[in-house]
């Protein structure tokens, strides 16, 4: 990932985490209180940020670097 973990916010990190185990759009946006738009949008800018191409690609980015486990 390109950018170091301390630049990922805690909703951030929430979100990579839910997307890991499976979680749909509107289940993450049920669980941390956002419009399914807007996870979409922080799935967008992670993937920018990160420089991966898909949230697969995400998840195994950010098990590889330990910025989930």
């Amino acid at each position: 990932m390109k950018e170091k973990i301390r630049k990922y916010s805690e909703k951030d990190l929430k979100v990579i985490n839910y997307i890991a185990r499976g979680f749909t759009d509107a289940e993450i946006s049920s669980e941390i209180g956002i419009t399914p738009t807007g996870v979409r949008n922080i799935v967008n800018k992670l993937l920018n940020r990160s420089g991966t191409v898909n949230r697969a690609h995400l998840v195994y980015e950010a098990y590889k670097t330990g910025l989930i486990k």
